[in-house]
């Protein structure tokens, strides 16, 4: 007779299968991240929820603010928890196309 109570295989396979789930979601951030394409997507997710803000909860649309940060930062842990090195990545390419586009509106203003 089977001992239910020193049964862990339900429990093992449970696990097991959380862990692929986990795994196959970090792989497909590691996919997105992976393109220039998808790493400027992401820098927009991240720069729209406001990561890097604070706000006074004192009214309701501070609330809506702190929510969508929240999600932010939910999304930069999970790219920080793919690939490390990704964000880092991300935050230099998006800066040095601020810089070359900075420069081009310059030179079109010097030409105008």
């Amino acid at each position: 007779m089977k001992n239910e109570f020193l049964d862990t295989s339900k429990e093992d396979n449970i696990k097991k299968k959380e862990e692929r789930r986990r795994e196959r979601e970090l792989n497909d951030i590691r996919a997105i991240v992976a393109e220039p394409e998808g790493r400027r997507l992401f820098w927009r997710i991240l720069q729209h929820a406001g990561i890097y803000t604070i706000n006074d909860l004192g009214n309701s649309t501070a609330f809506r603010i702190e929510g969508r940060r929240a999600e932010g930062l939910f999304w930069l842990s999970e790219l920080m928890a793919a690939d490390r090195k990704a964000f880092a990545r991300i935050q230099d390419e998006n800066y040095s196309a601020s810089v070359s586009e900075k420069k081009q509106l310059e030179k079109e203003q010097d030409n105008g």
